[in-house]
């Protein structure tokens, strides 16, 4: 007896974590991190990197195939710029945000109440220094407000705790083009589109709070 009740109370969870994946039709997801900072960009004084700091953002996951979702977010990070020179030492140079907005895609595959997931999207940083202007010596050197291609690669876990209500774990691989160039070839077997460019990596990772609708 304790058995069958044991197995059939099984079988209701099972049922009501598909249920849980199955009857929404979106997913909202604010959540926090924590960015790694930037891979440096070499200049003829130096290094020029971003430092580590929170970053935080939003994902809308809306369902287009069962185990696939259509993914639009943004993030922001706010850093610093510092650039350590070739000649010894590290100087702050200014305080920047980095604003991203992406769109692309998302594959999961249901485990119970989880879901193991993968990411990739496309979109454009909006870079924003706090000043206009950089001195390095007896160099001063003018940036501005500037809009750059990028990418970002996903892996993570969500985990439903009821229908509505779920958390959001992940991992990101993000790609800024400071640089970008692109190019098609087209042959017997077809054409093909590349990207190619000069740019940086940043990682991160956050928990994020799910609210399905």
């Amino acid at each position: 007896m304790i058995r069958k009740v044991m197995a059939a109370s099984g079988l209701l969870l099972i049922l009501a974590a598909s249920n849980s994946w199955a009857q929404h039709k979106a997913e909202i997801t604010p959540w926090v991190g924590w960015s790694f900072g930037s891979t440096s960009v070499t200049t003829i004084s130096g290094d020029i990197r971003t430092k580590a700091a929170v970053d935080y953002g939003l994902t809308v996951d809306v369902n287009v195939r069962p185990g696939g979702q259509l993914e639009l977010s943004y993030s922001r990070t706010e850093t610093e710029l510092t650039l350590k020179r070739f000649a010894g030492g590290t100087i702050p140079l200014t305080d920047v945000s980095v604003n991203n907005f992406q769109i692309g895609g998302l594959g999961y595959v249901m485990r119970g109440q989880s879901a193991p997931f993968a990411s990739f999207t496309l979109g454009a940083a909006y870079i924003k220094p706090a000043q206009g202007t950089i001195t390095d010596g007896d160099r001063v050197i003018t940036i501005s407000d500037t809009w750059r291609f990028s990418m970002i690669f996903g892996l993570g876990v969500k985990y439903m705790a009821s229908e509505r209500i779920g958390i959001r774990l992940q991992g990101h691989i993000s790609a800024l083009f400071l640089d970008t160039g692109g190019g098609m070839w087209c042959g017997f077997g077809g054409c093909s589109l590349g990207l190619f460019g000069t740019g940086v990596l940043n990682g991160d990772v956050s928990a994020g709070l799910i609210l399905a609708i």
